[in-house]
C-alpha cells in the first residue's frame, strides 16, 4: 500500500464550508462534530451534558490524537478562531476539579445554519448571474443575427418597384394622354415621308430593372472600394458591423470621398481602426461632409472642432474648453505630426 495513500481514518471537510471559514478552522469543527456525533451513536451518557453531546481535550491531547500535523501554537490559535467567531462553544465548568483546566467544547448549529443558509445564498446568486448571462448573451446573438441579415438584404439584394415607388430618371417619353400636349419634336404632318419624321423612341424594355441594376452596382462598387481602402490602411477588411457603420454615416451625409480619404491619412498615420471611427464622428459633429468642406477649412488654417461647435458649446454651457489641441489641418495635410 502506498504510503501517500489513505489507510487511516482521514480527516473530511466540505470546500464550499472550508472556503467560508477557512481551512483550519473548517478542519476543526468537523472534527468537533464527528467526535460527538460518535459519542451520541454509543449513548456516552457521560459527556451529555444540559442537552448538549461535548466533548473534550487538552490541547496537548488534540494535538496527539488529531492535530499532529499542527503546531501547538497554530492548534490554539485555532481553537481560540473558532470561539471567538461561535462556531464553538466551550466550557470547564463540567471538570470535577476546579483546578483541572481542561476544556470541554461542543459545536454551536445555530452559527453554523447561518453559515449554511448565507452560502447557500451565494450560490443562488451566482446561479441566477449565469442565467442572466446567457439569455443576454443569447439575445446579443439573435440581435447579431439579424443585423447581418438586414445588411446583407440592404446591399446585396436588387428589388423590383413597389407600387407607389417613384420611376428611375431615364430620357424616354412616356405614351401621350387624351388631354397632354405633344411634346417639341412631334412629326411635322401626315404627308411628310416617314424618315423625315422626328418620332419617339420605344420605350425599352429593361429600362427599369437595367436602371435599378445600375443603381446597386454603384453601390456596391462604392462599399468595394470602401473596402479595399480599409484594407490597405488596416490589413483587414472591415466587417459587416463596421460596414454598417460606415453605411450609417453615409446615409448622414457623409460623402464616399472624404470617407476614403480618412481612411487613407489613418493608414499613413499608423492609427487603428477606432481612432478611424473616431475622426468620422468628429467629422459630422462638425458638420462636414465632403472633400471641398474639408479643404475650405485647411485653407483657412482653422481647426473646425473649435469653430463649428462654438454655437453647440454656447447652447451647452459652455462644457467644451475653446482650446482644442486637435486641428484637422494636423491630420489631413501631414498625418505624422499627430498620432493618438
Amino acid at each position: 500500500m502506498n504510503k501517500l495513500l489513505i489507510d487511516e481514518y482521514p480527516l473530511m471537510v466540505l470546500p464550499t464550508f472550508a472556503k467560508e471559514i477557512g481551512l483550519k478552522n473548517a478542519i476543526f469543527v468537523q472534527q468537533i462534530h464527528f467526535l460527538t456525533q460518535t459519542k451520541q451513536q454509543n449513548n456516552d451518557i457521560y459527556t451529555y451534558k444540559n442537552g448538549h453531546m461535548w466533548v473534550y481535550n487538552t490541547i496537548n491531547e488534540w494535538h496527539k490524537n488529531y492535530f499532529s500535523f499542527m503546531s501547538k501554537s497554530t492548534l490554539k490559535r485555532v481553537i481560540k478562531n473558532c470561539e471567538k467567531d461561535d462556531y464553538i462553544i466551550s466550557t470547564n465548568e463540567f471538570n470535577k476539579s476546579e483546578y483541572d483546566k481542561t476544556k470541554w467544547y461542543r459545536i454551536n448549529y445555530e452559527k453554523i445554519s447561518e453559515i449554511q443558509d448565507k452560502i447557500e445564498n451565494k450560490i443562488e446568486i451566482k446561479r441566477e448571474e449565469k442565467l442572466q448571462r446567457a439569455k443576454h448573451k443569447e439575445k446579443k446573438k439573435k440581435d447579431q443575427i439579424k443585423k447581418m441579415k438586414k445588411l446583407k438584404f440592404d446591399s446585396e439584394t436588387d428589388l423590383p418597384l413597389g407600387q407607389n415607388d417613384t420611376m428611375p430618371e431615364n430620357n424616354v417619353f412616356l405614351p401621350l394622354g387624351q388631354n397632354d400636349t405633344m411634346p417639341e419634336n412631334k412629326a411635322s404632318g401626315q404627308n411628310e415621308p416617314i424618315d423625315q419624321v422626328k418620332m419617339n423612341q420605344p420605350i425599352p424594355y429593361t429600362t427599369t430593372y437595367t436602371s435599378l441594376n445600375n443603381k446597386n452596382n454603384n453601390k456596391k462598387s462604392n462599399f468595394k472600394k470602401i473596402k479595399n481602402y480599409f484594407k490597405k490602411s488596416f490589413t483587414t477588411y472591415p466587417n459587416s458591423f463596421q460596414l454598417e457603420k460606415i453605411k450609417e454615416y453615409m446615409i448622414t451625409g457623409l460623402s464616399e470621398q472624404l470617407i476614403l480619404k480618412t481612411i487613407e491619412h489613418c493608414g499613413l498615420g499608423g492609427h487603428n481602426q477606432s481612432f478611424f471611427f473616431n475622426r468620422l464622428s468628429m467629422l459630422v459633429d462638425d458638420e462636414i461632409y465632403t472633400v471641398d468642406q474639408l479643404n475650405s477649412i485647411l485653407s483657412q488654417g482653422k481647426s473646425l472642432k473649435n469653430n463649428s461647435s462654438s454655437t453647440k458649446k454656447e447652447t451647452k454651457g459652455k462644457k467644451k474648453s475653446n482650446g482644442s489641441n486637435y486641428k484637422w489641418k494636423d491630420f489631413f495635410i501631414d498625418p505624422d505630426k499627430y498620432k493618438e
